[in-house]
């Protein structure tokens, strides 16, 4: 025990002496965890989103509603965890861009169709999934402000006919 660090920290000796297969392995190793966490919280978020809204559309009154909006709260929350996933990810990549250089191989090939990638769709559908649940929520705060306010939620059936 040197300086009173513990035996199983590396001195900056130690630092200097890794091998530069040993760093690319593990930027490598890293790069594919974030991305593989990326997409396994995106299917997550699609399971939630199916849960979401089949709570919401099946019930009625201000249960479905507590479900849509919530579910939206999650849905929001969930995105936000998986960008950074992604930030992590192309930072990484950024990285392992120099070693790479130096290699005959790339990382990825350049992609056929412009900038159609899973990086700028999946925001997109997030964003839409959670304006669905926004607007299904709305919706149906307006179905019941609209049956209060015309009597047929707290009239008896036979006053309204």
């Amino acid at each position: 025990m040197a300086d009173g660090l513990p035996a199983s920290q590396p001195t900056v000796e130690a630092k200097d002496k890794v091998p530069l297969n040993e760093i690319f392995r593990w930027l490598g190793t890293y790069y594919l965890h974030q991305d593989k966490l990326g997409w396994a919280r995106t299917q997550v978020l699609l399971v939630i989103e199916a849960a979401v809204f089949t709570g919401g559309m099946s019930r009625t009154g201000p249960l479905s509603i507590i479900f849509l909006v919530g579910g939206a709260c999650v849905l929001w929350l969930l995105q936000r965890v998986i960008r950074r996933d992604w930030q992590i990810r192309d930072a990484t990549r950024e990285q392992l861009l120099p070693l790479l250089d130096q290699r005959t191989f790339k990382l990825s090939p350049p992609p056929e169709q412009g900038t159609i990638r899973g990086r700028h769709f999946v925001p997109v559908v997030m964003w839409g999934l959670f304006g669905m649940n926004v607007l299904l929520a709305g919706l149906k705060v307006w179905g019941m402000w609209s049956k209060l306010f015309d009597g047929s939620m707290w009239l008896p059936e036979f006053w309204l006919s």
